[in-house]
């Protein structure tokens, strides 16, 4: 009937349990049969019965290791699922349209400088975002997730790389370089694309 069971349900979360109180019950059986033999009590388990059943507990034993080996895997890929949309949450915080809040800026007369210590820990917070991707083992049939999290990150550097040495520019000669805004802009509505299209893929891999 355990052996039944166990085959009814091979994925079962307490295959292992119930294989070891087969197996149990089997060694118990064989140490009956012997004891009665040494009682000369002419008893046997037939060889084709007994083959049958170490076929089946052969089988049982690949199922558990199969079992084994799919926990690892929806195991690892939990794992690299949570670290994505950790980073994912963390990037898309980021996404400040910086040419706008200059402007505001300028409007009330205040300094540009303001802006400058923002940038840069935006720009120290982009490189650990990087550090922290390029560290995540990837698990199989991930690769689009991660290359799609790459290009949003590698996109928002550009961004923000471009906008700070313009403004760098802009506080150093007092003056807007020509189509700095604009550009600034095109760049920021590249990276929400990216983003989005980063959020889709991690979510199409945890659906599969």
């Amino acid at each position: 009937n355990k052996l039944l069971s166990i085959l009814k349900t091979p994925d079962a979360l307490n295959i292992s349990d119930e294989y070891a109180i087969a197996s149990k019950l089997k060694k118990e059986c064989e140490n009956y049969y012997s004891i009665c033999r040494s009682n000369l009590i002419p008893v046997y388990l037939y060889k084709e019965g007994n083959n049958y059943l170490q076929d089946i507990f052969y089988y049982i034993n690949e199922l558990i290791k199969t079992n084994r080996d799919k926990g690892f895997v929806q195991s690892q890929k939990n794992d690299f699922v949570v670290s994505m949309k950790s980073l994912l949450l963390k990037l898309s915080s980021m996404d400040e349209k910086l040419f706008e809040t200059a402007n505001l800026i300028k409007e009330s007369n205040r300094d540009l400088k303001v802006l400058v210590t923002d940038i840069e820990n935006k720009l120290s917070s982009i490189q650990e975002l990087k550090n922290n991707l390029y560290s995540l083992p990837i698990p199989e049939q991930a690769n689009d997730s991660f290359l799609a999290l790459e290009n949003a990150l590698k996109s928002y550097d550009k961004y923000i790389n471009y906008f700070y040495k313009g403004l760098l520019d802009e506080i150093e000669n007092k003056k807007t370089p020509e189509d700095y805004y604009d550009k600034s802009s095109t760049l920021f509505d590249e990276f929400i694309y990216s983003l989005e299209a980063a959020e889709k893929s991690l979510d199409n891999y945890n659906k599969n």
